[in-house]
Parts: structure tokens; sequence; C-alpha cells
């Protein structure tokens, strides 16, 4: 269970008006996570660029991660990344805090289907000593 259940990243330019911008509507669709009952927060730092930010928060088992660029921001859309299957899903800032709530759901429904299938498939049912030992191996 990770302590932080939902990320935003800005993907910022040089351009410190639309960077402000990028970051209040990262606010807000971390706020909005927040009031429905999710662990959300918004990765701010200007010392790490985009890709080191993924990839720490991905080390640190954060299952959605929510990416706002110039492109995303002339659009009024953000992008969601699974962590469990990297997908990635377009959708506008409006909805993305309802999305994620929904697409919480799905990872977790999604990972432990996984986690069972695997320790299915590692099961044996023996009856003898022989039959355990040679399942053994």
């Amino acid at each position: 269970v990770a302590p932080v259940q939902v990320v935003g990243v800005i993907i910022p330019m040089q351009n410190e008006e639309e960077r402000k911008l990028m970051e209040s509507k990262i606010e807000t669709i971390i706020k909005g996570c927040e009031k429905a009952g999710l662990r959300a927060k918004a990765d701010l730092r200007d010392d790490k660029n985009p890709g080191w930010k993924f990839n720490y928060w991905e080390q640190k088992g954060v299952p959605v991660r929510v990416e706002i660029g110039p492109k995303d921001l002339e659009n009024n859309q953000c992008v969601l990344v699974r962590r469990d299957n990297g997908a990635k899903e377009t959708i506008a800032i409006d909805d993305a805090a309802a999305r994620i709530t929904e697409l919480m759901d799905v990872v977790q429904a999604d990972m432990l289907a996984k986690a069972r299938r695997e320790r299915d498939s590692r099961l044996s049912v023996v009856y003898t000593w022989d039959e355990f030992v040679k399942a053994l191996d």
C-alpha cells in the first residue's frame, strides 16, 4: 500500500506564467482527489526534471501519475498514467479527479487478479510424500 496514491507532475517550459498556470491546475486536481478520499500530492520541485520525478514516484509505488504539459494546458487536458501497466489516458482537467477515483478501483482489481493468477499458477495439490518431493522441484 503506497502512502501516496496519486502524484501530480508538471512538464514545464521556460515561460514562468505558463508554469504557474500548470501548477494551479495540478493543485486543483490534487485537491479534488483529496476530497474523494485519496492520498494525493503535487510534486512541484524545480530542481528535478520530469523524468526523474516519474522514476522517483514509480519507485515509491504510486499507482497513478497525473501529468500536465504545455500542449495539455492549451487543450485543458491532462494525462493519467497507470503504474501497473503503463497505460496512458488523456482526459479533461475538470473530469480528472472523478476519473482518478474510478481508475484507482480498476488498478486495485487488476493488481489483485494478477496476484491471484500468479499465486494459483504456483500451487500444487499432493497426496503422498513422493508427490510432495516431486512438486518441490
